[in-house]
């Protein structure tokens, strides 16, 4: 929980620089960090352009509707799987739908998607794979 905790607040806000005015619809988006100790998983993030949002966290995935417009983003409530993981796994995995279900800023900078709360609060980092 500690290292979800250093990730998300490393950040601070979203970072400056081109931006480019499309958001990745369909695409996977990997978060940004290491996987949890213990774990070889890393989140990753797609919305599809109706909206519908689907976040594989460490141990769950969550299923929500997403609102995006030219660098906002709004995260309605959802449904999540309820498999039994580490305590601590379950509570990156909350940690970072908190986060997400916070948002109401994106920004994307070449392969760099960072999906934060008003002000820049909270950014989470994902990126584009390359080929």
């Amino acid at each position: 929980m500690l290292g979800l905790a250093c990730m998300l607040a490393a950040g601070g806000s979203l970072p400056a620089g081109a931006q480019d005015r499309d958001f990745p619809f369909e695409r996977e988006m990997v978060f940004d960090g290491d996987p949890l100790p213990g774990t070889r998983q890393i989140p990753n993030l797609e919305i599809d352009r109706q909206g519908r949002l689907s976040l594989l966290m460490w141990c769950n995935t969550l299923m929500a509707q997403a609102v995006v417009t030219e660098g906002r983003i709004t995260v309605l409530p959802g449904a999540t799987t309820r498999k039994a993981c580490p305590p601590d796994v379950m509570q990156a995995d909350e940690a970072l739908m908190a986060a997400l279900q916070q948002a109401a800023v994106w920004q994307r900078d070449g392969n760099l998607v960072t999906i934060a709360g008003e002000g820049g609060a909270n950014p989470l980092r994902f990126r584009l794979p390359t080929n």
